[in-house]
């Protein structure tokens, strides 16, 4: 009874106002930001299985750097992908 009525007490507060409560409130995702994610982790993988794929890697490195090569940007966008995803996950993680 007392967990119930001290729960409405800090639902009815701001959570900025008490930030270390052990009581959390359940957020509510819009759809359009389900939306996002949901085509955002879509690309993610696509990239990753086509930076794998394709080997890709091997524009990473700076052996294979030339000058009379011609600069293709669909192997830098999907290595930027990538990465990016891998950034975003390990620092979701860690």
């Amino acid at each position: 009874m007392e967990i119930s009525i001290l729960q409405q007490i800090i639902y009815s507060v701001s959570p900025n106002k008490i930030p270390n409560s052990h009581f959390k409130r359940i957020l509510n995702i819009p759809l359009w930001r389900k939306r996002i994610i949901a085509f955002l982790i879509t690309l993610w993988v696509l990239c990753l299985l086509l930076f794998w794929k394709n080997n890709y890697i091997e524009i990473v490195n700076p052996k294979n750097w030339f000058i009379d090569k011609s600069f293709n940007w669909i192997e830098v966008f999907i290595s930027i992908i990538t990465f990016l995803g891998f950034s975003f996950l390990s620092y979701k993680i860690i």
